[in-house]
């Protein structure tokens, strides 16, 4: 009996011991579970841009736009244009289905395509005065009316410009009776210009002889009036041919031409041309 018992103890730890070795062989079998992903939460960490990828060049196509060059001299738009700086901007409009327009910009004008303008210009310049006291003699007039022009100005494509002007203050001053200073030169500029080449221009026609620097330009830029004695000394306008141009990035002028008078300042008391 005691012997039975020992074998029954022995066979039951053999046994125990079996089931032990079967279970860990299994538990080195199975694959271990996966772990789950925590969700990711927004602390502290920025999420990053995604970078647009460039689209490769393409041969034949043009490329991309470069940044805009700073803007060029006066002299250098005239030279790339070949119109004079009051007409640069016609040059870098865009274009327009409208063949013939009228257009308000800088003045009232009519413009055919990208070859022709006509620009409308009216000059006024009236003076105004009073005394005190009061003066009772004509040179108490509160009014004197010193010019009146009408005119039209442009070009015809890109080699000739033209002006036409004149005055009727005489006409103005009678139909309002205002008190004005009687002139015989009614016409003004009536000239046309080639300009092919800004270097070297030609002008033909009536227009102002190449002397006196302010009475070369428009006499209202930096003073009120013209200087007296340049009044006296330049010969004023007349009928002639001109050549003219800028050189050296506009540093030098030049100005020469021959005409059929002396100008018409330089007059007889009978207003009779001289030279």
């Amino acid at each position: 009996m005691g012997f039975l018992m020992t074998v029954i103890k022995r066979s039951s730890t053999v046994l125990l011991a079996g089931l032990v070795c079967a279970g860990f062989a299994m538990a080195q079998d199975t694959p271990p579970e996966p772990k789950k992903k925590e969700p990711k939460t927004s602390t502290g960490k920025k999420k990053k841009k995604k970078k647009k990828a460039k689209a490769p060049a393409v041969e034949g196509e043009p490329a991309a736009a470069a940044p805009a060059s700073p803007a060029v001299s006066v002299a250098q738009a005239e030279e790339d244009t070949g119109l004079d700086k009051k007409f640069v901007s016609d040059a870098k409009e865009k274009p327009t289905k409208r063949y013939f327009r009228f257009e308000f910009k800088q003045h009232p004008a009519i413009r055919m395509g990208t070859w022709f303008r006509m620009n409308f210009r009216l000059k006024f310049m009236h003076d105004f005065r009073t005394f005190d006291p009061e003066i009772a003699t004509d040179e108490g007039e509160l009014a004197n009316l010193r010019e009146f022009r009408v005119g039209i100005e442009g070009y015809v494509t890109k080699s000739f410009e033209y002006r036409i002007e004149r005055e009727i203050r005489d006409d103005i001053a009678e139909l309002f009776d205002v008190r004005d200073r009687r002139t015989l030169a009614l016409w003004r500029d009536v000239f046309v210009n080639w300009r092919r080449f800004r270097k070297a221009q030609v002008r033909v026609g009536q227009f102002a002889i190449p002397f006196g620097l302010d009475q070369l330009h428009g006499g209202t830029e930096e003073f009120a009036y013209r200087s007296l004695i340049g009044n006296y000394l330049a010969p004023g306008r007349d009928l002639g041919i001109m050549a003219h141009g800028k050189i050296l990035e506009s540093r030098i002028n030049y100005q020469g031409g021959l005409f059929l008078h002396d100008g018409w300042k330089a007059h007889t008391k009978d207003h009779e041309r001289s030279g």
